[in-house]
């Protein structure tokens, strides 16, 4: 039977020929031997801003939350996380330090991330 020898990092593994079907069964192969091979799927998430525009981002995480200024000219969220009491706290941080009439009376809220299907 003819096999065939992958090596990597000082390992190596032996597979039967007629095993390999495709490049994923050579990249699995590797795998095995710990080389990372197979990139990250990234998704397409999004939210929509307090003042009603619409952002949308690439990213291989699972965010949930951003947290970003109920101001009509708010262009951007920030602070993505999947924990909702990080976001909170993030929030009303900056709730509090925007809270002065030097600043502007900003108030800050946390937005819900949703991926685009």
């Amino acid at each position: 039977m003819t096999t065939v020898i992958f090596e990597y990092n000082g390992k190596s593994k032996e597979v039967p020929i007629n095993e390999i079907k495709s490049v994923n069964d050579v990249a699995d192969a590797y795998a095995k031997l710990g080389l990372k091979s197979k990139k990250s799927i990234k998704k397409r998430l999004y939210y929509t801003l307090p003042n009603g525009k619409y952002h949308s981002f690439l990213s291989n995480k699972n965010h949930k939350y951003a947290v970003a200024s109920v101001s009509k000219d708010t262009v951007l969220g920030f602070c993505y996380t999947d924990d909702y009491a990080k976001a909170k706290t993030t929030a009303a941080n900056w709730t509090n330090k925007f809270n002065n009439a030097k600043e502007g009376f900003r108030r800050f809220v946390v937005v819900d991330v949703q991926e685009v299907e």
